[in-house]
C-alpha cells in the first residue's frame, strides 16, 4: 500500500514539474508568456503576458546553428585563413526531406519543418573516422604527458634506469666496485647538472633584488643633469652607482657560471658537508664527555678518545684508497694500517710494474731506431 502511494506521490511531482520546467536550451519554445519569477515572500507570481511578438523568427535561429557547425568544423592555419572539410552522412529518408524542402519554391516558414531540418543537419554533419582516431590518439598522448611529465615519475624513471643499467654492468662480468664507480661519475655528471641550475637561479633571484634597488636610472650615469649637490655627494662618495646599475641590468648570468665554478662548488659541498657533520658530531661528544665524568677524569680521556676518533678516521681513508700508513709513538708503540704487501709489491721489478717499464724500454727503442738509420 505504502509503494503505491510513494509511486502515485513521484508521479504526481514528475508531473507538476513538466508544467512549470522549461528547457533553456529548447529555441523552439512555443510559449508567448513570461517565466514564473518568484517574489521576496518565496511565493510564486502568476505567468504574466510579455510584450515580445508572437511570431518569432525561427529561421535566424536555425541559421546560427547551422553556421555554428559550420565554424565548429573549420580550424585556424598557420597563413591566418581558416579551414576546413565536411564530412556529410545522411540516410536515404533524410537525404529525400532535404531534396524536398531545396526544390520547393514556395517554403513557408514552419517551425516544425524548420525543427526537423536541424535534426537531420545535426545528424548528417559528422567528423570523419580518421579525425575521431586523431581526436582520441591526442586525448591519450596528452594523458600520457600529463602523467610523465612529474618530477616525482622522473625520479621514479631515473632510478629504475640505473638499476637497469646496473643489472647490464654485472651481467656483463664486472665487478661491484666497479658498478658503484660508474654509478658515482653518473651520480656526479647530474649533480653537476642540478649544481649548475641552482647557481643560475640564485643568480637570477640576487639579480632580481638588485634590480629592485634602482628603480631609476642614476643622475651619476648622466654628468651633465646633475646639480651641485649630487655632484658633491657622487665626488666625496666611494660607491659607483652607475657601474652597478649598468652590471645589474646587462649582465648575462649564464655567462657567469662557469663550469669550473660548478665544479668548485661541487667539491666545496663535498668537503665542508661531512666536515659539518663530522664536527658537529665531536662537539655533542666532547661535550657530552665533559658533563658526564667527573673532572679531572674527563680531561685525561679527552685526548685519548679524540686520538682514537682520528686513528678510526684514517683507517676508514686507507680502507677506501687501499694505502697503508703507520703511527710511531716515541718509538714504544708503533701501529701500522693499510695493505703492506702491496706497498711492498709496489717497490718490486715484477708484475705490472714489470710491464710497463718493458713498454717504456720498447718504446724508446722504436724511437731510437730512425735515429740509428
Amino acid at each position: 500500500m505504502m509503494k503505491s502511494v510513494y509511486i502515485l506521490l513521484i508521479n504526481i511531482c514528475f508531473v507538476l514539474s513538466n508544467q512549470q520546467w522549461l528547457d533553456p536550451h529548447d529555441m523552439n519554445i512555443p510559449f508567448s508568456g513570461s517565466l514564473s519569477k518568484t517574489s521576496n515572500n518565496g511565493e510564486f507570481d502568476q505567468s504574466q503576458q510579455c510584450d515580445c511578438p508572437k511570431e518569432i523568427n525561427f529561421s535566424i535561429s536555425h541559421y546560427k546553428r547551422l553556421i555554428n557547425m559550420i565554424l565548429s568544423a573549420t580550424s585556424d592555419d598557420s597563413a591566418g585563413v581558416y579551414k576546413g572539410h565536411l564530412y556529410l552522412n545522411i540516410p536515404s529518408e533524410d537525404y529525400d526531406i532535404l531534396k524536398s524542402f531545396a526544390d520547393d519554391i514556395n517554403n513557408k516558414e514552419d517551425s516544425a519543418i524548420l525543427r526537423r531540418l536541424d535534426q537531420i543537419l545535426s545528424k548528417s554533419l559528422t567528423k570523419p573516422f580518421y579525425e575521431r582516431v586523431a581526436k582520441v590518439f591526442e586525448s591519450w598522448m596528452d594523458r600520457i604527458y600529463f602523467t610523465f611529465y612529474s618530477r616525482s615519475m622522473a625520479v621514479f624513471l631515473s632510478c629504475l634506469f640505473m638499476v637497469f643499467i646496473s643489472y647490464k654492468l654485472l651481467k656483463a662480468n664486472l665487478t661491484i666496485w666497479s658498478v658503484i664507480k660508474y654509478l658515482l661519475f653518473v651520480g656526479w655528471i647530474t649533480d653537476f647538472a642540478f649544481t649548475w641550475i641552482n647557481l643560475l637561479q640564485e643568480a637570477e633571484i640576487n639579480r632580481m633584488a638588485d634590480s629592485l634597488m634602482y628603480e631609476t636610472i642614476p643622475p651619476h650615469c648622466n654628468p651633465t643633469k646633475m646639480n651641485f649637490w649630487q655632484y658633491l655627494k657622487y665626488s666625496l662618495g666611494s660607491k659607483n652607482d652607475c657601474r652597478n646599475y649598468h652590471q645589474v641590468i646587462f649582465k648575462d648570468n649564464f655567462w657567469s657560471i662557469a663550469p669550473v665554478t660548478v665544479i668548485s662548488h661541487q667539491f666545496g659541498i663535498l668537503i665542508y658537508t661531512p666536515a659539518s657533520h663530522l664536527g658537529q658530531a665531536l662537539g655533542t661528544f666532547t661535550s657530552s664527555l665533559l658533563s658526564a665524568l667527573p673532572w679531572g677524569i674527563n680531561l685525561i680521556l679527552l685526548p685519548l678518545l679524540l686520538l682514537f676518533v682520528a686513528i678510526i678516521i684514517c683507517i676508514s681513508f686507507s680502507f677506501l684508497t687501499e694505502t697503508s700508513f703507520s703511527l710511531n709513538f716515541f718509538h714504544l708503540i708503533r701501529l701500522q694500517f693499510g695493505n703492506e704487501q702491496r706497498r711492498i709489491m709496489g717497490d718490486m721489478l715484477s708484475g705490472q710494474n714489470l710491464n710497463t717499464f718493458l713498454n717504456i724500454a720498447h718504446r724508446k727503442m722504436q724511437l731510437q731506431q730512425p735515429i740509428a738509420n
